[in-house]
């Protein structure tokens, strides 16, 4: 799968000015990139920098289990056993489940749905950890990494854009799996800040993320001038709360911008 196709990003000065007016919070707690995927208009703020993804690998994790999926080598009727090395604290509903069996559509829809640490943990061991580090590498996501040990997973707001723009533009998988994928992250999640910046009648396929004091978001909004990525990650200490208004505050200010034909 070629990326010859896409539009080239263009830095879009009045785009960045949006963005940094609305940020509420210091612009070193953010790191944010914006892209057009009709126009190419993109924007960054630190969007190279080295960042906490939290739950945002489990994008990386649904995108090697599809195109394991369309290879042959997954099914999504195929059931998982839930291991005692699959459990996880935080999010999720499995932790309850260790020893019962769950499929791999249902491991998906809860992982992206409701952050299921245990549904994600199940489906990673299932598809090699090794194997989405290594798709995300093929992507072209060189500073994105997830571990199943004690190391800290990593990623930038610019690798999380370059997936996400992918993934819209039918670069990841075929018609059906690309469906598939998008309709999951457009499920209704317990963190919802990008779909609270733009209007309720705006699609929004997302997966946000939190740990600690770390706030993230990162999405693919059907907007009225086309669709466009925006993906802000913060780590805004000690008031994490004002790093989720940083990621309504910038998804407002983005959707007010291009749907003004910015």
């Amino acid at each position: 799968m070629t990326t010859r196709d896409l539009i080239l990003p263009r830095s879009d000065a009045a785009l960045l000015d949006a963005i940094e007016t609305s940020l509420p919070i210091d612009r070193n707690a953010a790191s944010i990139a914006v892209v057009h995927l009709e126009t190419g208009a993109s924007a960054t703020v630190n969007g190279d920098r080295i960042a906490v993804p939290a739950s945002l690998y489990k994008v990386g994790v649904l995108v090697e289990a599809f195109r394991q999926i369309e290879a042959g080598l997954l099914r999504l009727d195929e059931t998982l056993r839930l291991l005692p090395i699959d459990w996880a604290p935080g999010a999720g509903i499995l932790q309850g489940r260790i020893g019962t069996q769950v499929t791999i559509t249902d491991a998906l829809r809860l992982m992206i749905g409701i952050s299921d640490n245990t549904a994600a943990h199940a489906i990673v061991r299932r598809i090699g950890v090794d194997r989405v580090n290594a798709n995300n590498q093929r992507l072209g996501l060189s500073n994105t990494r997830y571990y199943i040990d004690d190391r800290p997973d990593t990623t930038t707001a610019a690798d999380m854009a370059r997936l996400l723009s992918l993934l819209a533009t039918g670069r990841l998988a075929g018609v059906e799996a690309t469906g598939q994928m998008l309709d999951l992250l457009q499920q209704v999640q317990p963190a919802a800040w990008l779909p609270r910046g733009v209007p309720p009648t705006i699609a929004v396929a997302h997966k946000s993320g939190q740990l600690d004091a770390v706030r993230n978001d990162a999405g693919i909004v059907f907007g009225p001038t086309g669709r466009y990525v925006v993906v802000v990650l913060t780590d805004n200490r000690p008031n994490a709360m004002k790093g989720e208004n940083a990621i309504v505050q910038v998804a407002r200010s983005v959707h007010a911008y291009f749907a003004a034909g910015g």
